[in-house]
């Protein structure tokens, strides 16, 4: 734990809150536009992270695996740069309009995924309706599910970054 300048020590809610609200992130990420990059590069990053489990079998076993994971490493960095811009952290105390505004993004993030469950649910159903015979790749399924994954946690967090207002400066 840090000190916090009056001899003792900070907890880990003041360090959390002081590391989101006051360090660098807070300033990275203050534009609407920065923001909007980010949700687009995180949202480029898990495509690309499916499309590469859908490939797995056309490249090297080691390449194959090797730029999965340095795509998933990145996917990861980048949401959680995504969750300091939106304050989509866990324990940080927000004030009731954040609250309100971290309540409908998480609302419009799981209704979408809801949404998109049932649209492939009733996809399913209509193709293999009469066909038992149809086969789906093995790679095309697990690059389904990780994909659904990725944005039943994702979205919420990218919602809010995309709605939430440029941020005015301190000093201003």
């Amino acid at each position: 734990m840090a000190a916090n300048g009056k001899g003792g020590r900070r907890s880990a809610g003041e360090a959390l809150e002081q590391t989101v609200e006051h360090g660098p992130a807070r300033r990275r990420w203050a534009r609407r536009s920065r923001r909007r990059l980010l949700v687009a590069a995180q949202t480029a990053v898990l495509a690309g992270a499916s499309a590469q489990i859908v490939a797995f079998d056309l490249q090297p076993p080691g390449v194959a695996l090797t730029l999965f994971l340095v795509l998933l490493s990145l996917y990861a960095l980048l949401g959680t740069q995504l969750n300091l811009a939106s304050r989509w952290v866990v324990g940080l105390r927000l004030d009731e309009r954040q609250r309100e505004d971290r309540e409908r993004a998480r609302s419009v993030g799981y209704r979408t995924t809801t949404v998109l469950l049932f649209g492939l649910m009733m996809l399913a159903v209509v193709l293999w309706s009469g066909r038992p015979d149809l086969a789906v790749p093995m790679n095309a399924l697990a690059a389904l599910t990780f994909l659904l994954g990725g944005v039943h946690t994702g979205l919420p967090a990218a919602v809010l970054a995309w709605r939430l207002p440029d941020e005015t400066r301190d000093d201003e």
